[in-house]
């Protein structure tokens, strides 16, 4: 836990306090897949497994 302390514009303090658990988690399996359509598109797609889950998909293009 903390805090964060900031002034607005007309100098006036705000303090934001904040409260983080910092305990880590045991394991979190990830899996994934990764597919280049050309030489510009590519997708891919994760997800996580565990005491956290998650899903995370991409479509991105290079130039």
């Amino acid at each position: 836990s903390g805090f964060i302390e900031l002034n607005d514009k007309s100098g006036n303090p705000h303090k934001l306090n904040y409260n983080v658990n910092f305990e880590p988690i045991k394991w979190n399996a990830i899996v994934g897949i990764y597919k280049g359509f050309s030489n510009h598109w590519e997708m891919s797609f994760q997800a996580g497994f565990g005491q956290r889950t998650s899903l995370t998909a991409i479509l991105g293009y290079r130039f």
